[in-house]
């Protein structure tokens, strides 16, 4: 029997951010980490855009409830940059950020349930 994925929105490591979810195997404590923030470029350059990215999860440094503080490796992986990271993407549309950030939650599950990605 295949284990279940866990898709669970987190509390974010930034105040400003749009959505922080945490992928995962239901009996493990790693996985996936997808973060929507504001760009800085975007901001650098008076633009309100977004960017999403995803690293690596090891765990919660604090649970909070039934969210968390995510732990994560923000290490530059090549494999999870350049298959999902938009950057400086989606101005003045917070919408298709968020629709973004959910696209890319649900390939990321996708990928952790074929063990495309462990």
């Amino acid at each position: 029997m295949t284990e279940r994925i866990v898709i669970e929105e987190v509390l974010t490591l930034r105040q400003e951010a749009l959505r922080s979810t945490v992928v995962r195997k239901e009996n493990s404590s790693v996985g996936f980490w997808v973060s929507t923030i504001p760009s800085e470029v975007g901001h650098i350059q008076g633009r309100n855009s977004f960017e999403t990215q995803v690293f690596k999860f090891t765990g919660y440094a604090q649970r909070v409830g039934k969210t968390g503080i995510p732990n994560v490796d923000l290490k530059y992986d090549p494999e999870l940059t350049i298959r999902w990271a938009s950057l400086d993407a989606f101005e003045e549309d917070l919408d298709s950020a968020i629709e973004y950030h959910h696209q890319v939650v649900n390939e990321v599950a996708d990928s952790v349930e074929s063990e495309e990605l462990i």
